[in-house]
């Protein structure tokens, strides 16, 4: 039995075990008991470090600048290999 759904808010499924009791909740009235003894492993909260302002800017630059100009000198070195093989 459980006594109130705010356990199951974002502050509540942070404390304790209510994330596996909710998690056990709902197997067991989806798939029946068998389902709870399958769930060994826990949860991992994972969190995202922060970025500095250096890390931003390297990224930003490899995804506005290096990866198109990547992509545009692997396709002037295939033009120019066809070319190439063409004039054989």
């Amino acid at each position: 039995m459980i006594g109130c759904a705010k356990m199951f808010d974002d502050m509540g499924l942070q404390a304790g075990q209510n994330a596996l009791l909710l998690l056990n909740a709902v197997d067991a009235l989806t798939h029946g008991e068998e389902m709870i003894s399958i769930r060994s492993k826990a949860l991992t909260q994972r969190v995202i470090r922060p970025v500095d302002d250096g890390e931003k800017l390297f990224y930003r630059l490899f995804a506005a600048v290096l990866v198109p100009a990547a992509l545009a000198v692997f396709g002037l070195l295939r033009a120019a290999k066809r070319r190439k093989e063409a004039a054989r």
